[in-house]
């Protein structure tokens, strides 16, 4: 009984985005690294010999189309608080705000961190960057609220 709770917060989220009056259409990207090291660190590429743990310090990399998405506006993300790991998320020189992101096509993809998200607002784009995943229900399947920060010097991607 209790995990048809999330399941149920899921679907009625997932309506609310795809049918909510303020949505808006966008595209998502990812970051794929396109650098091939001759060396291999575990299957992966290193940077001068170490081993490289995420794709942050790549410098050879395009972003990749996931697939068109709705989303909607949640409110700002509020300052002080902290992330799983304890890194302070807020940056006061450049605001964030919280979304609910879900794809047009059902199980299509699942956002993630440092994914790029285009949002259509009337004749323009405006790229923002995920830079935190926060929910509200505990038990798994996990609901999802993304935290978007606006990336003004990727608008020459678009």
């Amino acid at each position: 009984m209790l995990n048809e709770v999330p399941l149920a917060i899921r679907r009625a989220l997932r309506a609310v985005t795809l049918n909510h009056p303020n949505r808006m259409g966008c595209t998502v990207y990812r970051k794929v690294v396109t650098r091939s090291a001759p060396d291999t660190f575990g299957g992966l590429p290193t940077l001068g010999g170490l081993g490289v743990l995420n794709d942050e310090d790549e410098t050879d990399f395009e972003y990749q189309e996931l697939g068109d998405a709705s989303l909607v506006f949640l409110q700002l993300y509020q300052s002080g608080f902290r992330s799983d790991d304890n890194s302070l998320l807020d940056n006061p020189n450049t605001p964030q705000q919280e979304a609910s992101i879900e794809p047009i096509n059902e199980n299509e993809f699942v956002p993630r961190k440092q994914d790029i998200v285009n949002v259509v607002i009337g004749d323009a784009i405006l790229p923002y960057e995920i830079t935190e995943i926060a929910g509200t229900v505990n038990i798994p399947p996990f609901t999802q609220k993304y935290i978007l920060q606006l990336r003004d010097e990727l608008v020459q991607m678009v």
